[in-house]
């Protein structure tokens, strides 16, 4: 599968705010195997404290981050830190990241920070995450659970449902930054009776995808309104474009030799990119497509 392959697989596109011109927050989400150490090298990690490390307890979070409702802060020494009289159903085991982990529970439950960013860079952030079990006499809260990523309150990514409990998975989401500053949030999904841990979490400029990193060139459209199909030039080869309309919906046209068929575009105001195998090859434009 190629790298463009597994980008349409996984994209999700929405707009982040309007200017002068439309700037767009991309999403590029998937499962990785490799531990999240690897990918973040010392001092790349833009978060806080992204290893969650702090003294464990209930009702604690970690330097760094601000939580929603009341997570906890567990490792493997000692019993669980939470409500008394919850037990975990099995043996915890570290991350690779080790030590603490911020556990988050129930529907909704989460952390969240704010980092300073880039706008029109790439960002991506990569964690590791488990469900863990725990009972009580009366309650038991060791559903399949999962972990949402939400960027400036957008949804970035959900994990599938987590059945292998108490054995670390890694997840990574790659985004453009929108403004100076973003939120970063994670929370639990897949119902009211799970208990999930995140650890590991890094954030760090992706220099492979970043916007300054691309020689980017704008591309020519003839004619501009186009109504049917239009001509595209820009300088780099290419073979289909990408199209983004006002509401976030996304198409991707073939390009023969410069040539689009638009006849699948409705008409309105669209932000079109060339693209090649390799990724984006332009900047983005606008390109305003007319009823037939």
């Amino acid at each position: 599968m190629t790298w463009i392959d597994r980008f349409l697989a996984t994209v999700s596109v929405t707009l982040g705010r309007m200017r002068s011109t439309l700037i767009l927050l991309l999403f590029v989400g998937g499962l990785r195997t490799a531990p999240v150490d690897a990918q973040c090298a010392v001092g790349l990690n833009l978060l806080e404290n992204g290893d969650f490390e702090g003294a464990e307890g209930e009702s604690v979070v970690a330097a760094g981050w601000t939580g929603m409702s009341t997570p906890d802060l567990n490792d493997v020494n000692g019993p669980l830190n939470t409500t008394t009289g919850y037990y975990w159903t099995e043996q915890p085991v570290a991350s690779a990241n080790g030590g603490t982990w911020q556990n988050i529970c129930c529907a909704a439950e989460g952390v969240s920070q704010v980092v300073e960013t880039t706008e029109g860079a790439i960002y991506q952030l990569c964690y590791e995450y488990t469900a863990q079990g725990i009972v009580s006499e009366s309650y038991t809260y060791a559903d399949p659970g999962c972990i949402q990523v939400l960027i400036n309150s957008v949804l970035a990514l959900t994990t599938p449902l987590d059945t292998t409990p108490y054995t670390w998975e890694t997840a990574c989401v790659s985004f453009l930054a929108s403004g100076s500053t973003t939120d970063v949030q994670f929370i639990t999904c897949g119902g009211d009776q799970v208990y999930m841990a995140i650890d590991g979490a890094c954030l760090r400029e992706d220099p492979s995808s970043s916007v300054d990193a691309i020689d980017r060139v704008t591309p020519r459209i003839a004619p501009n309104p186009a109504s049917g199909s239009c001509r595209i030039t820009c300088g780099k080869p290419f073979d289909r474009i990408e199209a983004v309309d006002a509401r976030g919906g996304r198409h991707l046209l073939p390009a023969v030799q410069g040539q689009v068929d638009l006849s699948r575009l409705a008409s309105g105001i669209w932000t079109v990119r060339s693209w090649a195998s390799q990724g984006p090859v332009s900047r983005p434009v606008r390109m305003v497509v007319s009823p037939l």
